[in-house]
């Protein structure tokens, strides 16, 4: 049994919530706006909190704003309640911090079970600091597997990798000019064998979980390179704020990093081909190029001969400052180093 918190405006949804919440088992509390939400947080801990986004007084992102900066709080899983299904309004959410949300109008079985899931993603993360890096791996990816639906796939994913995924096209070329990559190595050893599951079905699992992942937090493109996933942020697009892509690189590599120890990030010109081989009967191979990835390939190496779960070109040093991932001064390397350790 975990303890809910219903932040919600409107009575009959509240009501609908509690009870189908309550049937499954949970005990539930109620806030009718952001407000009261945040003081019966605070005094109650709850497991998991689901929250209406359109509210009087303070709305649902708002709430998860002042959540997300109070230390005792902001470990809560969140799953947002909206009718603003546009996928703009979706993504600001996942951005400000939510870990799921359902859009209005919603079956409560869905809700129970999209509740049920936060609520063994919060057991697992407090179980995950004993454990090592591989049985977290493990842990994070049956988790993942469950909480993870194909509304992702089918708003984040398709659209982004569509001209990945085109048969009819023979060969796809892209170039950025300025780019964040993420490179995961997922695979840098062997990986937990789990009943049932061949070692070709743990690496299907492994590569899903961190491209669900880096997908989720704004990777525009996600590809496994050898023995290591990498992930694309564009830099060069008109629409973003600057330092939004390390920002969003960051946020992805957060999410991963307890599960996958050794990830490296890098930035500048980076280039994507597909290639089509006819004799092959159409099988394609996914080429990368460019300074930005040989570099991040180096810093691969590095992280893994000194033991560092994280580490970064000097270039992102400032706008990794910026988005909280290390104080200015901390951490890092000697000074003639193009490089420094993230904590």
């Amino acid at each position: 049994m975990a303890l809910i918190l219903i932040v919600e405006d409107e009575t009959t949804q509240r009501f609908a919530a509690k009870f189908s919440l309550e049937k499954a088992g949970h005990k539930v509390i109620e806030a009718v706006d952001g407000i009261e939400g945040l003081a019966q947080a605070r005094a109650r801990l709850p497991d998991v909190i689901a929250c209406d986004v359109v509210m009087p007084r303070m709305d649902g992102y708002e709430f998860l704003a002042a959540l997300r900066g109070d230390a005792q709080l902001a470990g809560i899983p969140v799953l947002l309640l909206t009718s603003l299904a546009e996928r703009a309004d979706v993504r600001k959410g996942m951005r400000s911090g939510a870990d799921d949300y359902l859009t209005k109008p919603f079956k409560f079985a869905e809700l129970v079970e999209a509740v049920q899931g936060l609520v063994g993603k919060r057991v697992q993360r407090e179980s995950q600091a004993a454990r090592s890096a591989l049985t977290d791996l493990e842990a994070a990816m049956q988790s993942q597997k469950n909480e993870l639906s194909l509304r992702y796939e089918v708003q984040l994913l398709n659209e982004l990798n569509a001209r990945w995924t085109n048969k009819d096209q023979a060969n796809v070329q892209l170039q950025f000019a300025d780019a964040v990559l993420v490179l995961v190595g997922v695979f840098a050893g062997p990986l937990p064998a789990s009943p049932g599951f061949s070692e070709a079905d743990e690496m299907r699992a492994a590569y899903q979980f961190a491209r669900d992942q880096l997908t989720l937090f704004g990777a525009q493109h996600v590809l496994p390179c050898g023995n290591d996933i990498l992930a694309v942020f564009p830099a060069d697009v008109a629409f973003q704020e600057p330092g939004e892509a390390v920002a969003h690189a960051w946020r992805a590599t957060e999410s991963l990093v307890r599960a996958v120890p050794v990830q490296a990030l890098a930035r500048g010109p980076v280039s994507l081909v597909q290639v089509a081989d006819p004799m092959l009967g159409g099988a394609s191979t996914q080429l990368v190029g460019g300074s930005a990835y040989l570099e991040a390939q180096v810093l691969r190496d590095i992280a893994r001969s000194r033991g560092w779960a994280v580490v970064a070109a000097e270039v992102l040093r400032a706008d990794l400052e910026s988005a909280n991932a290390l104080a200015p001064g901390e951490e890092g390397s000697d000074a003639q180093e193009p490089f420094f350790r993230v904590r």
